[in-house]
């Protein structure tokens, strides 16, 4: 590997680049647009000795290097990241994201994933969304575990998060600390969501051949039954504590593929699959997967795979 440049340096990208640097990987590059963090040096941003890397405050300034691959970690949006994308592609540089519709982009956004897809054939490199929530747990590990069954009539995937001990923009994007009022006026501006589970739906359905006649999505608060809270935030009894955010797959009126996900403060987490077919599979996850972590160590652990995959878009069905 010639080396990876990375593309935002929020918690997760920090994370990617700690877990990078400690492997050993090099890095050829950094990019961050945030006023404290580009002009730095990426060792003192991470609170780690000098690594002689300044932090470029926009991509152009490095995509000059002779890094193989860019790490990105930025937004949630394809519309917005597409632009980036192209850069990167035309760069002839392969790409792996946390952006979550980059996931599976055929969901959402399908006119821009063919168009991924074609330049990144013509140039010769590779271009995937990873992480946790969507790119495996509600999704990959369902298709994982699919493949022992000789049919299959229903999937069912629950993940519950416990978002007391984690990162204050999670507590944010879920409401957590809110009044109902003030939780249905976010939901109504696109501020209160989890990104992502119409991708894991359709990654699903298409996995498995179901051809879907739509996916439902609903999204609702959860109210604290009793004060709960974190280092950040507090709900007292009767204010927001977090989310629950559902998705169906229906077909013929019927839902066949349901994910829902609940992420709130003082909650057990867990993560749990059920599949009704031929034979049933019902497996729990205690604790559940913490996305976080698990989605540092997945991107970093599939850089090497993106690098030498065929060209044009991938998604996680390719490693399923």
């Amino acid at each position: 590997m010639s080396g990876i440049i990375l593309f935002g340096l929020g918690e997760i990208g920090s994370g990617i680049a700690r877990l990078a640097i400690e492997r050993g990987m090099e890095i050829k590059g950094a990019v961050d647009i945030h006023p404290d963090k580009s002009g730095r040096d990426l060792g003192k941003i991470l609170g780690l000795t000098p690594t002689g890397i300044t932090v470029s405050e926009n991509l152009d300034g490095v995509l000059h290097s002779d890094a193989e691959i860019v790490v990105n970690s930025t937004i949630s949006s394809l519309e917005r990241l597409e632009p980036d994308i192209m850069k990167v592609i035309n760069a002839r540089k392969n790409l792996i994201s946390t952006c979550e519709e980059l996931a599976y982009p055929h969901a959402q956004h399908p006119e821009i994933a063919a168009r991924i897809d074609r330049l990144a054939k013509d140039k010769g490199v590779s271009v995937m969304g990873a992480g946790v929530n969507p790119g495996f747990v509600m999704d990959r590990l369902v298709l994982t575990l699919a493949v022992t069954c000789s049919s299959i009539k229903k999937v069912n995937a629950t993940r519950i998060v416990n978002t007391s001990d984690r990162r204050i923009n999670l507590q944010r994007k879920t409401g957590a600390g809110m009044s109902p009022a003030e939780f249905s006026a976010g939901l109504r501006e696109g501020r209160i969501r989890h990104v992502g589970l119409p991708e894991s739906v359709r990654m699903i359905a298409d996995g498995l051949g179901i051809s879907l006649d739509e996916i439902r999505e609903s999204t609702e608060p959860m109210i604290a039954d009793k004060e709960v809270g974190s280092s950040h935030i507090r709900a007292e009894r009767g204010m927001v504590a977090g989310l629950r955010q559902v998705a169906l797959g229906m077909k013929d009126s019927e839902p066949v593929i349901t994910l829902e996900l609940r992420m709130h403060m003082g909650a057990e987490s867990c993560d749990s699959i059920q599949i009704e077919g031929t034979p049933n599979i019902n497996m729990r996850i205690n604790g559940g997967i913490h996305g976080d972590a698990a989605t540092v160590g997945l991107i970093v652990n599939s850089i090497s795979r993106v690098i030498d995959a065929k060209p044009g878009l991938l998604t996680a069905r390719d490693f399923a």
